[in-house]
């Protein structure tokens, strides 16, 4: 019998093998490839997010929740994107 059709465009439920720009990446870290890091007054994760942005040797950043790494959220800027692992203290993504 031929191959079932390709599913309806958007109905795809995967995950892409590479981050598409701008896009949040919730309970994921990346590790590794930090070249600085700092705790947020607040638990902010769009400050860190805005941090990279406004960075130009920013490619990637991971928040982490307050409570994990001390008492304050703490963001963590990349120079290289990292490859993602799954973790529900982070949120991370890419530029």
């Amino acid at each position: 019998p031929p191959p079932p059709p390709p599913p309806p465009a958007g109905t795809w439920r995967g995950t892409p093998t590479t981050p598409a720009a701008r896009q949040w990446e919730p309970d994921t870290d990346r590790p590794g490839s930090d070249y600085r890091s700092f705790d947020l007054r607040a638990p902010n994760p769009a400050q860190c997010r805005d941090t990279c942005w406004a960075e130009p040797q920013c490619r990637a950043f991971t928040y982490v929740r307050p409570g994990v790494q001390g008492p304050h959220a703490r963001c963590w800027l990349k120079n290289v994107v990292p490859p993602a692992r799954p973790a529900d203290c982070c949120l991370s993504g890419v530029k």
